[in-house]
């Protein structure tokens, strides 16, 4: 059921297979910026191939970013923990084919639920968090945060990874997420707990594509040319949240949105 456009607004949105959206690099040479971290070997310890741990190296060169732009080469990233990413910290992948951040099958820490259902139960890829405490803490994004973005960049989770979802992303205004495409597997899903927009985004897979409670400062999220197949379960959860959706297609799944019986 559908709530009333006030929780939930849908427009031009289709529930049937259509042309698979393509996964083109969107920069394919390194974006002229002096102010930039760009992460190469020669700057950080990065191995791009998919086997070695890449988690630390991208986490120093995020640390360096802080508040600016980071750009990562094309390359197969292995994460076997959660990668933090400060608010108003823009990620942008570039080379003739997109960057892919990957977790390999059975990673540990990936398979037990994390603080609770039917939200905030994943165990992330990436968090785009407001601080990390001195004690391990992390401080979530919250209304606060603005300028956050990834962009350009693939992810791909290998099976026996249940509780994961790729990108926390509770951040407030002028942020977003674009050109991106998930290969879940069984994971749990592609975003937790979204905020202001995204859009151009491939989600395959996996129990549900979105799950989400409002946005942190309580506005709507906007989701543009988006495609969602193959969920097991649901394309979207949601809990109070006021979607606009855009030229968005689900297919192959029981339910597109899912909408707690107390929301509708």
């Amino acid at each position: 059921m559908i709530p009333p456009v006030g929780v939930l607004a849908i427009t031009l949105i289709s529930v049937l297979g259509g042309e698979s959206l393509h996964a083109q690099s969107l920069f394919t040479q390194c974006p002229t910026d002096p102010g930039a971290i760009v992460v190469t070997p020669d700057h950080f310890p990065v191995k791009a191939d998919g086997v070695t741990d890449d988690t630390d190296a991208l986490q120093q060169a995020m640390n360096r970013g802080r508040g600016g732009i980071v750009l990562i080469p094309e390359g197969r990233y292995r994460l076997a923990k959660t990668l933090y990413v400060a608010t108003g910290t823009r990620v942008f992948g570039y080379g003739k084919n997109r960057p892919v951040f990957v977790l390999a099958a059975n990673t540990p820490g990936f398979q037990e639920p994390g603080r609770g259902w039917p939200f905030g139960d994943g165990k992330y890829m990436v968090q785009f968090a407001q601080s990390k405490e001195a004690d391990g803490t992390i401080v979530d994004a919250s209304e606060l945060d603005f300028n956050s973005a990834m962009c350009n960049i693939d992810f791909e989770v290998g099976e026996g990874n249940p509780s994961t979802v790729c990108v926390r992303f509770h951040i407030a205004q002028h942020s977003y997420l674009s050109h991106m495409n998930f290969k879940l597997g069984s994971a749990l899903a592609a975003l937790e707990d979204i905020g202001n927009q995204a859009g151009n985004l491939r989600i395959t897979g996996g129990k549900y594509g979105i799950i989400s409670t409002r946005t942190s400062p309580n506005w709507q999220f906007l989701l543009m040319d988006s495609m969602f197949e193959n969920q097991s379960v649901a394309g979207i959860k949601t809990k109070d949240v006021g979607f606009s959706l855009i030229r968005c297609q689900f297919s192959h799944m029981p339910v597109a949105i899912e909408i707690l019986e107390d929301e509708t």
